[in-house]
């Protein structure tokens, strides 16, 4: 049983799932654990995902927009970010410094679920709604961040 996670008490799965879920690959996280009566003290290096081709996504690894990499949010992904159930939309893969996404605040993880207000329910329906916002060089997005206990945020995205 994995009691804290860098000193941060866990009480159950979705604490530990939220918890790791707000640091990066590469990043040592140090694990409490209870095995039998004994305590135990381990760190962890933190990778990522494998990919999705176990569940036939066309999609390889994902395709750049704004600086961003983007991938449809499949029923897999969304379970094992532990996001609402029906959760829809485009999952930020990647984000490129110094590039509109980045700028606008988007990082690794967050789901893209409306552009100008239109539901996104995947990359194709992104990539639509914001060809359709470009005439005003600028687009609205609701996002959802599983990290540091989830919820929604709007942010302000430039199309250059």
């Amino acid at each position: 049983m994995i009691l804290s996670a860098d000193g941060h008490a866990i009480e159950d799965n979705s604490d530990l799932s939220r918890y790791i879920s707000s640091k990066s690959p590469g990043s040592t996280v140090k694990l409490e654990l209870l095995r039998g009566k004994d305590r135990k003290a381990v760190s962890v290096t933190l990778g990522t995902f494998p990919d999705e081709t176990a569940e036939g996504s066309s999609d390889e690894s994902g395709r750049a927009s704004l600086g961003m990499t983007l991938r449809d949010l499949t029923p897999g992904i969304a379970e094992r970010l532990d996001l609402p159930r029906g959760t829809r939309g485009a999952l930020v893969t990647e984000v490129e410094p110094g590039e509109a996404a980045e700028e606008a605040g988007l990082v690794p993880r967050d789901v893209i679920v409306s552009v100008n207000g239109q539901a996104v329910d995947g990359v194709d329906a992104f990539e639509r709604a914001i060809d359709a916002a470009r005439p005003a060089a600028r687009a609205r997005l609701r996002v959802y961040n599983p990290q540091g206990g989830g919820g929604y945020r709007v942010i302000v995205l430039r199309l250059k």
